[in-house]
């Protein structure tokens, strides 16, 4: 059994070697597509015995994936981002043996937390992702930003790691954040002007909006996003957790708390400045804690 490991990067010279390093073992051949970089990025992973190839960035999270996977050899992918670690105790590799004995299982999802630069736990449940699947032609990544797997022509199977198995990842920093939404901001909207506004765009659009405080939008792309299926997994609890601010300052600022008056409308004043998507996450959190 072949694994291989894949990253895509740009300026990740000090988020690398971690992530390499957490999953040593479990990989029998590293791919790194780098994107751009102008720090070491190319030679730490050189020196870390990666196979590196140099890909132009289309403005595509997708492309770039998948031009890694175009290179891959093995018979399963491990594919991690360069700021995400492997924490769990029990071997990747043996659970890639088991999975790969089963002929219904095209990846596995496995819990990923976001944690502080420290280590330090976060205040967001952990969601489930796909990091480990098949080395299959018909898997690929679809998607400028926020890019999922997908089986070309049918249904991607995908079946849930024990919760011993974990990964932590770093890159939701403070600092790091609004660089983050308006990056993923202009790529959605260069996604729109090419293929039009879909409702797989809602969520991310308010999720943007609501990190770069812009709250009008946010507002506007939430009530959306709940107005069509959900899409993906915790949207509509995230997208609910934004209008509950919203209301919960609209009734402060017109009211002086929300017991003395309850409105089944969502407008706010401009002049409120709702809480920060940090606050937002907590109590995400919380709620899914008490259920």
């Amino acid at each position: 059994m072949k694994i291989s490991a894949c990253y895509i990067t740009k300026n990740e010279e000090g988020t690398l070697p971690r992530s390499v390093t957490s999953i040593r073992g479990a990989f029998d051949e590293l791919i790194v597509v780098d994107t751009g970089s102008d720090d070491r990025t190319r030679a730490v992973a050189a020196a870390l015995g990666a196979h590196v190839y140099d890909v132009p960035w289309q403005g595509d999270f997708a492309a770039a994936r998948n031009a890694a996977l175009a290179r891959v050899t093995g018979d399963w992918v491990l594919f991690l981002d360069a700021d995400e670690s492997y924490v769990g105790e029990p071997s990747l590799r043996a659970l890639v043996e088991a999975m790969a004995a089963r002929g219904d299982v095209d990846g596995v999802r496995i819990p990923l937390a976001d944690v502080q630069a420290d280590g330090a736990a976060a205040h967001e449940a952990p969601v489930w992702v796909c990091r480990l699947f098949r080395a299959d032609p018909l898997l690929r990544y679809g998607g400028r930003v926020h890019e999922q797997l997908y089986r070309r022509g049918g249904t991607l199977r995908l079946v849930d790691a024990p919760p011993a198995y974990a990964f932590h990842h770093t890159g939701y920093q403070p600092d790091r954040l609004p660089e983050k939404f308006r990056r993923n901001l202009a790529l959605l909207q260069q996604d729109i002007a090419e293929r039009g506004e879909r409702p797989q765009h809602y969520f991310y659009l308010a999720d943007c909006y609501f990190g770069l405080q812009r709250w009008e939008e946010a507002l506007a792309y939430s009530r959306r996003a709940l107005a069509v299926p959900v899409v993906y997994a915790d949207s509509s609890v995230k997208i609910r957790h934004i209008l509950i601010e919203w209301r919960r300052a609209w009734c402060s600022a017109r009211s002086g708390g929300c017991r003395r008056r309850r409105r089944r409308s969502f407008g706010v004043s401009a002049s409120i400045s709702p809480p920060t998507a940090r606050r937002c996450a907590i109590r995400i959190s919380r709620w899914r804690a008490s259920r």
